[in-house]
């Protein structure tokens, strides 16, 4: 669904999600006498600030995001800061043309500051080199702007209204993601939580999603579980109230790329011979981005199995092998 006001979901008195492709989050404060018992009316309309969780692809999602909140608090509103959860060009889009109108700040944390100033570095990654023309569109390079606040994980920000804005760490899927806790002056808890978790319908789709760390993925997930929350928001997926069941979803997804990766290394396999072996099998047929993003994800899958201990690696013929080791069975 396309950035709109219609996308807008309203999950608590304090908390809006714009839905859509990436998923928007809008933390309302609405100030010391939205809570208390004899405000006015006038008290109660006064301008509101604003936290949003990422801010899409673009400059375009920025104007878009920017007329909804128009339209959400027509008494006007103040802009404080973008939190964002990483710094992958498709949450971090907007951010450039959102500080520009309104002055806010940017909010991420230290392991994606580099990330989201000096935005060719994300194409730079997943392609191992300076990146080639089709990968430098908006989908893969967005506008830089400068980040203001590093996030840290130990601080809790305590809003006027009560409500509270707490950070946690959910590494993985990039460099050092950052989900965003927040509990409403009513005590109810959600939490935005980027690319650690997909949704279920984005994960049987795309079942070898990106990822950069696959062991910390795989712990991560198992920490999302554990998050008691009524309200769990993935950057690409519905909003959910229960997590575990799509948790393990997610993790079956890793669990069965890393078999078929060791059935695959029964013999000797170069990378290159690998990812279209593992393209074949799920009927891919690999485009730009996908050779790049699902190439750079098999690299990350045979560093871990390495340090899992499940296969080894040499160079032959100027060439580079990877093999499982010799007990595939109880490996398997």
């Amino acid at each position: 669904m396309a950035i709109s006001l219609e996308s807008v979901v309203h999950i608590s008195e304090t908390v809006d999600v714009i839905t859509g492709v990436t998923n928007i989050g809008i933390i309302c404060d609405k100030g010391s006498n939205f809570c208390k018992p004899n405000s006015t009316e006038t008290e109660k309309s006064s301008p509101v600030e604003i936290y949003l969780v990422d801010s899409g692809g673009d400059s375009d999602a920025g104007k878009k995001i920017f007329k909804i909140l128009e339209h959400l608090f027509p008494s006007g509103f103040v802009l404080k800061a973008i939190i964002s959860t990483h710094s992958n060009a498709d949450h971090i889009g907007g951010n450039k043309w959102l500080v520009n109108k309104t002055g806010c700040q940017i909010w991420a944390s230290l392991g994606e500051r580099g990330s989201m100033e000096f935005t060719l570095l994300e194409p730079t990654v997943i392609w191992g080199g300076y990146p080639f023309k089709e990968i430098t569109g908006k989908m893969y390079v967005a506008s830089s702007a400068s980040v203001d606040k590093i996030i840290n994980y130990e601080e809790t920000i305590i809003l006027s209204d009560g409500g509270k804005i707490q950070f946690v760490p959910l590494p993985g899927h990039y460099f050092d993601q950052t989900g965003i806790f927040y509990t409403s002056p009513q005590g109810i808890k959600s939490i935005f939580l980027g690319d650690s978790i997909f949704g279920r319908h984005v994960i049987k789709k795309y079942w070898i999603p990106f990822l950069f760390d696959v062991g910390s993925f795989k712990e991560t997930l198992n920490k999302i579980k554990d998050i008691p929350a009524q309200h769990y928001i993935p950057s690409h997926g519905n909003i959910e109230t229960e997590i575990s069941a799509i948790a393990e979803l997610n993790l079956l997804a890793i669990l069965e790329t890393e078999a078929s990766i060791l059935q695959a290394l029964k013999k000797p396999m170069t990378p290159e011979e690998l990812l279209k072996y593992i393209a074949d099998l799920n009927n891919i047929t690999l485009q730009d981005g996908q050779y790049v993003l699902i190439g750079s994800t098999l690299r990350s899958y045979l560093s871990y199995l390495q340090s899992q201990g499940k296969i080894h690696h040499w160079i032959k013929d100027n060439r580079m092998y990877w093999e499982c080791l010799s007990n595939i069975e109880t490996i398997l």
